[in-house]
């Protein structure tokens, strides 16, 4: 089969981001399929490489987490039309699977189905356009209705539509999405990734002798992530502890300058900056830290997130610590991985972690049944088996 990929965040180990599409594509490529994967990139020029059997096409659209909004919507808009112009020039395909965010991913999809017949999956990495309406960042009525009838046009075109959340997969459901369109699979836990992390020489080494708790927080700093409650609750846990327990903030984002600032006007010292690195980085920081850190703001429609690095934490066998709601928080509570902070109790942090740096046995069993999850529910071969198990029907 020969399948045309769209995703306009494509990110192998060797980038900073998420590698669902990679472990997706990887997957194809082993069940003998052909790959043609349509993709972007931030340097000046078209390239076309071949990433282990996926031929890939990088797009010069420019994007990053500190873009406007009409900067964002213009790149959108470019990767639509230009990945539309590309796909039309390209030999026969037998399907196109796209994966969004953003939208226009779908509607290059809906458009390519128009003039040349091909079928698509549409795979909802977030639930657009419900998160950037309820967020405020879409607020005008005209665009509302526009991108909701589109929407709509996209679900009804679609053979497949992959949801990451329980909570997405109800939503269109009640919708009235047809139960046999709908193929819930979550974000995926890269066992075997993790457990070849290299691990001296150690990154934090210089906090070996004073042995803290080290608590990660790997990825995008932006005003979705909400890190200013984080950073407000950690001030209290400095407080209370001391250097007791370090956070290391990885990442880059449109607040980080400002999240900066607030760590410094709360004059913390059990906090660490550091730039937003590749997977392989990624891997040995995660490594080195007993926990990791799970930021969104308090909006209900974040509750119906899949972040990739709590799928990460677990893979590594780590602490998982959520402040969101939903079907994270039912998860680190049900299988005992984690703990659940209120975003807006400033206290709550401190109080959660107690009891783990009294006794260190709790850290251990959390830690042990965070790699058991992964490996159990979210391991990354059984789900991208089920992911295609759709397209083979």
């Amino acid at each position: 089969m020969r399948i045309l990929y769209l995703h306009q965040y494509f990110k192998t180990y060797a980038d900073g981001g998420a590698t669902r599409s990679y472990y997706v594509a990887q997957e194809m490529v082993a069940r003998g399929w052909e790959v043609v994967m349509i993709t972007s990139h931030n340097k000046p020029r078209y390239e076309q490489r071949f990433i282990e059997g996926i031929e890939v096409h990088y797009l010069p659209i420019y994007y990053a987490n500190h873009l406007g909004k009409w900067a964002r919507i213009w790149a959108f808009a470019r990767f639509m039309w230009q990945s539309f112009a590309l796909a039309m020039r390209l030999p026969r395909f037998e399907h196109c699977w796209a994966s969004s965010t953003p939208l226009s991913v779908g509607v290059t999809a809906l458009l390519i189905k128009q003039f040349r017949g091909l079928a698509y999956s549409i795979e909802l990495r977030d639930w657009w356009p419900e998160v950037p309406i309820q967020l405020g960042v879409i607020n005008k009525r005209l665009w509302i209705t526009l991108l909701k009838r589109v929407e709509k046009l996209l679900y009804q075109n679609a053979q497949n539509i992959i949801t990451l959340s329980p909570e997405v997969t109800k939503a269109l459901a009640q919708q009235g999405i047809p139960q046999e369109k709908l193929h819930f699979v979550p974000n995926m836990a890269d066992i075997d990734f993790f457990a070849s992390a290299y691990k001296p020489p150690r990154i934090f080494e210089k906090y070996n002798s004073e042995n803290p708790l080290l608590v990660g927080y790997f990825g995008a700093m932006g005003p979705a992530n909400g890190l200013k409650y984080y950073l407000k609750q950690i001030a209290y846990c400095q407080a209370q502890c001391g250097q007791q327990v370090r956070f290391f903030l990885v990442g880059e984002g449109k607040e980080k300058e400002a999240l900066m600032a607030l760590s410094k006007r709360l004059m913390l010292e059990n906090v660490e900056f550091i730039p937003k690195s590749n997977k392989f980085e990624i891997r040995e920081m995660m490594a080195q830290v007993q926990a990791i850190m799970v930021s969104f703001a308090p909006h209900p429609i974040l509750q119906t997130t899949s972040p990739n690095k709590f799928f990460d934490g677990l893979a590594a066998g780590k602490l998982c610590i959520v402040n969101v709601e939903g079907w994270l928080q039912d998860l680190v509570e049900k299988y005992h991985c984690g703990i659940y902070i209120n975003p807006l109790d400033e206290v709550a942090l401190y109080q959660q972690l107690a009891p783990f740096l009294a006794d260190t046995t709790l850290l251990i069993e959390a830690q042990r049944n965070a790699l058991t999850l992964g490996k159990q529910v979210f391991s990354r071969k059984n789900l991208t088996k089920n992911l295609l198990k759709c397209l083979e029907k």
